[in-house]
């Protein structure tokens, strides 16, 4: 890249980290705020459970199923290839956590990844509202291999039956049920003899919480989102929000409305549970956020952190005396696999966007701080399109370490010609220097006139200051595509590639003893290759402006240490290759710099017109000028008189 896209590029980049480290402050000084908050709730909560009547158990009738269990509370197990599904009949029954069998908490570790482990309610649950569940032991009405049924009553005397089952996709479908799915029916029924209220309540099904997992991970990346369906927008909020800003207070729980709610859930880093209704209605969801520890962290400053839960509302439909309603969800539990999110419906075909399976979009690539609404638009599809092709470059080398190096040379060579017409671009303007250097020196004074002679000196010569910012605008999406992805790609988790241990971690070759900082040597590499890449590029500017420049690649270290090593993978590749580039291009015939002739045609070029636009406002400003003259000499004249 040339200095124009090195300096854009550095503006996005330390935005990124400022934006971090501002967010990391304002997550610390909320830590204690927030923490009564929570312990008051809590305390509020079980008051109000020890004060509400025992829920009875579900009325037997002669033809019902016979009653497996009904003692304190009980786990469940569904197992699939990939996931454990642990339930528990606490709460009126659901799933207290999801194993995953394939994701390990550490590389080479055998404990497993555990979904919604940090809650202390089952996925699956009734809610009245942030913090309020029943403290009722369901009845289990019956088990197997595929299914667990719960029975149990709300406080109001409601009839609650819950089937949690393993999914079997319908004959005919286009593929499999994706075993990180877990269906589930509730059922509600209302005793004939039971008056009817004269407004239905809301109720809520608990859809799990998220939490940090690893100690580089913060709670900013643990998101809560819901999606409708009429409107097809997604509402997707980060942790922060509840620790307030400049226009909100700080709150431990929100409501929000929804039309034709389709989906809502919660994420981490990595892995993310999403609960979405087969048929979607207007409703509510709640979402709110609880202390947490991240394990594996020591110190106990660092290990506190916050997690996010939701819950998504059953329809508010009026449930007469003797009637019931059945309301089927279905909620995913697992990685977040671009590619297996985009095929969870199996009488769907995703297409190459994902854009018909819409469960992808909790990817939220087009979210990046400070430049996701300039380029969100390209991020998006270039965040797809670069997983896809890695995953697929993966399958064919049987690294992803190579999958990242073939990527980013295929991206450097389709962007070639701009490179070659911003080299030259650049070489030109090196040579226009002197002549720029003499102009500031003799209108230093007259900084109109300085811009009109400088853009006058680009026409004469035929030189766009803008073509060295063609690359830029051709890579700086696709950078943005890459951060953003890199931050959720679980793909990368645990897979190495030479010396890195895992491409989504920091490459930590050793710790220096006594100051415990890691020596990450990929970041080191970019580093070094940044320096000499812009040492081969055309020397542009002031003195000041090249030794600031110098300063970038100090400025590369600070910022990606200790960001995910393959993302210092593929700017070090795409370093290596604008230093053969630039190779290249030098061995070429130097650009001659001539002046054109004047265009004949009407209106003249780019810079004629430039150039004629400058001459009209500097003789507006003398006409402006002239004409406040005369009005001061004319009333000087009067008071005189």
């Amino acid at each position: 890249m040339d200095r124009t896209s090195w300096i854009a590029v550095i503006l996005c980049a330390s935005g990124l980290v400022g934006w971090t480290f501002w967010q990391q402050k304002v997550t610390a000084d909320f830590q204690k705020q927030h923490q009564a908050q929570i312990e008051l709730q809590k305390a509020e909560a079980a008051k109000k459970a020890q004060e509400s009547p025992q829920t009875p158990e579900a009325t037997k009738s002669p033809d019902a199923p016979p009653v497996v269990e009904a003692t304190p509370p009980k786990e469940v197990i569904l197992t699939t290839d990939t996931v454990r599904f642990v339930l528990t009949n606490a709460q009126g029954g659901g799933i207290q956590r999801a194993d995953l069998l394939k994701h390990t908490m550490e590389l080479g570790g055998e404990a497993l990844i555990s979904l919604n482990a940090a809650s202390t309610h089952p996925v699956g649950a009734l809610s009245d509202g942030p913090g309020l569940f029943s403290s009722s032991v369901a009845t289990i009405v019956s088990q197997n291999d595929k299914e667990v049924i719960f029975s149990s009553k709300t406080t109001d005397g409601v009839e609650v039956e819950k089937r949690f089952f393993l999914p079997v996709a319908p004959e005919g479908a286009l593929r499999t049920m994706d075993p990180y799915l877990i269906r589930l029916e509730v059922t509600l029924r209302r005793p004939k003899d039971q008056a009817e209220p004269a407004v239905e309540p809301t109720r809520y099904l608990y859809s799990g919480a998220a939490a940090p997992l690893q100690s580089n991970e913060t709670s900013l990346q643990s998101t809560f989102y819901w999606k409708e369906a009429k409107s097809g927008d997604m509402e997707h909020k980060m942790g922060t929000y509840f620790k307030g800003g400049w226009f909100s207070k700080a709150k431990t729980s929100d409501t929000f409305e929804a039309q034709a709610l389709e989906w809502a859930g919660v994420e981490s880093q990595f892995f993310s549970i999403i609960g979405k209704a087969l048929v979607p209605v207007d409703t509510a969801v709640w979402a709110s956020h609880f202390p947490v520890r991240v394990p594996g962290v020591k110190d106990e400053a660092k290990a506190k952190s916050n997690a996010i839960e939701i819950a998504l509302g059953l329809p508010r439909l009026p449930l007469k005396a003797g009637d019931q309603q059945t309301h089927i969800f279905e909620f995913y539990m697992g990685p977040k696999e671009f590619q297996r999110l985009g095929k969870l419906d199996p009488t769907k075909v995703a297409g190459f966007w994902g854009e018909k399976d819409n469960r992808q979009l909790v990817m939220n690539y087009n979210s990046v701080p400070l430049f996701g609404w300039i380029f969100g638009w390209a991020i998006k599809p270039f965040a797809g399109w670069l997983l896809t092709t890695l995953v697929f470059l993966k399958g064919v080398l049987g690294k992803y370490g190579f999958a990242i190096i073939v990527t980013t040379i295929i991206i450097r060579t389709a962007i070639w010609p701009l490179y070659a017409k911003s080299a030259r671009t650049m070489k030109r303007m090196s040579k226009l220097t002197p002549l720029m250097t003499e102009i500031r020196e003799k209108y230093k004074d007259d900084p109109q006139k300085q811009n009109t002679e400088v853009m006058k000196l680009y026409g004469e010569y035929g030189v766009n200051p803008l073509g060295g910012c063609l690359p830029m605008f051709a890579q700086l999406p696709v950078f943005l595509a890459f951060y953003r992805m890199l931050s959720s790609a679980v793909e990368l988790r645990h897979e190495g590639f030479l010396w890195v241990k895992d491409l989504s971690m920091p490459d930590t070759v050793w710790t220096i003893p006594g100051l415990d900082l890691p020596l990450n040597l990929l970041p080191l590499l970019m580093a070094g290759t940044t320096y000499v890449q812009m040492s081969l590029t055309p020397k542009t500017g002031d003195k000041t402006q090249q030794m600031v420049m110098m300063f970038m690649p100090a400025m590369f270290v600070f910022i990606c240490y200790n960001f995910a090593s393959a993302l210092a993978l593929y700017w070090t590749t795409s370093n290596l290759f604008s230093i053969l580039q630039t190779w290249l291009t030098n061995r070429l015939p130097e650009p001659e710099l001539k002046k054109r002739k004047v265009s004949a045609r009407a209106g003249g070029g780019f810079f004629d017109r430039l150039q004629e636009r400058a001459k009209q406002q500097q003789e507006r400003a003398r006409t402006l000028g002239d004409r406040g003259d005369r009005h001061t000499q004319s009333k000087t004249k009067k008071r005189k008189k």
